[in-house]
């Protein structure tokens, strides 16, 4: 049993092409193209998280030292604030003036501990490279467990975003969480993961997408966000958000520069940075105007990571771990299991993206 499990985990683990799904389907873990279907959003607040833009006003991301790209991120610093590093879009690259798409993994250890008392927030997330796009946020508070939350910059006070408080759906007029939730509490979110470090981890996969959508002047847009849900082999439509306004060309005025990172908060009173447990994201593409792209080197740019945690494996600049503390490496040997590893490998390349 422990050995098909291995199987099955490193298939789900083998790197999946870069394919453009048709309209409707969405790229899964193994590479496939699969549908979606629209389920009730996870119940509200179950984490108390402060506000994003509180929390990044404080602590500014510092900027590339030396710089790779002397235009990849503006001055003065915008959000997000925090530590941590992670890929960076950029400037003049993946125009998103009709639609920014990220899918990407997220490596999700149950908790950060063992010595994360001193982190008072950790958060895993990115934007899709839309000024007004919606953040799909993998987060950590002390020595809590992950929760998972949905964050959009688009409420406004023409445009307000529904979110339950207390039970009653309230009208947010400025970008907010629209809700929080355990992770724990979906388990068929998480799915068996070796990253390129060939760690084992539980991995969730999510597609945060904002996209044009109607002629109208000025534009219409909506924001949506899609969680692979492993059980059901599909993924659940959790959000979605519609609102009218004319957004910045990010590619020009440098908005929405940070890729997947890691965005820590440490203790105001005792700043030093803590030993974590492994962290990190895979497989990260963005499908923009101008088609499908991996981040890699040619686009964004990478931050080192804050000390004491390192990098356990970087694929430039799409892939990484970071952390102290790190998962037990897969070993599947040799014999029938690789041989059977092969045959199964050997059949997704001839069945392609097809559903």
């Amino acid at each position: 049993m422990k050995t098909l499990l291995l199987l099955v985990s490193l298939l789900l683990a083998l790197p999946a092409f870069s394919v453009e799904c048709p309209e409707g389907l969405f790229e899964a873990p193994n590479g496939k193209c699969r549908r979606e279907r629209r389920i009730e959003a996870p119940k509200a607040k179950k984490v108390d998280v402060p506000g994003l833009g509180t929390l990044r006003a404080k602590r500014p991301i510092p900027k590339l030292s030396p710089p790779t790209s002397p235009a990849a991120i503006p001055s003065p610093m915008p959000v997000p604030g925090g530590l941590g590093g992670g890929t960076l879009f950029k400037q003049g690259q993946l125009p998103t003036d009709r639609i920014g798409q990220l899918a990407v993994t997220v490596l999700v250890p149950e908790t950060l501990a063992p010595t994360n008392e001193n982190l008072v927030w950790l958060f895993l997330t990115s934007t899709n490279r839309t000024e007004k796009g919606v953040e799909f946020v993998v987060g950590y508070s002390r020595a809590g467990k992950a929760f998972m939350g949905v964050f959009d910059w688009s409420c406004s006070e023409t445009h307000p975003c529904p979110a339950e408080r207390g039970g009653v759906i309230v009208p947010l007029t400025a970008p907010d969480w629209i809700w929080t939730h355990d992770v724990v509490e979906t388990p068929e979110y998480l799915f068996p993961v070796i990253d390129d470090g060939k760690h084992k981890h539980s991995g969730l996969r999510y597609v945060n997408r904002t996209e044009r959508i109607g002629p109208e002047v000025p534009p219409r847009w909506r924001n949506t966000v899609r969680v692979w849900n492993q059980g059901a082999g599909l993924y659940d439509l959790v959000y979605e958000h519609e609102y009218v306004v004319e957004q910045q060309s990010c590619v020009v005025t440098g908005c929405a520069w940070w890729g997947p990172i890691l965005e820590s908060f440490p203790d105001e009173a005792n700043p030093i940075v803590p030993e974590i447990r492994e962290v990190g994201f895979e497989d990260a593409r963005l499908r923009y105007d101008g088609g499908l792209a991996m981040l890699d080197n040619v686009v964004t740019d990478f931050s080192a990571v804050t000390a004491p945690w390192t990098l356990s494996h970087s694929e430039p600049n799409h892939s990484y771990g970071a952390g102290n503390v790190f998962p037990n490496k897969a070993n599947c040997g040799i014999g029938p299991e690789l041989i059977l590893l092969l045959t199964l490998f050997w059949r997704r390349l001839r069945s392609g993206s097809a559903v």
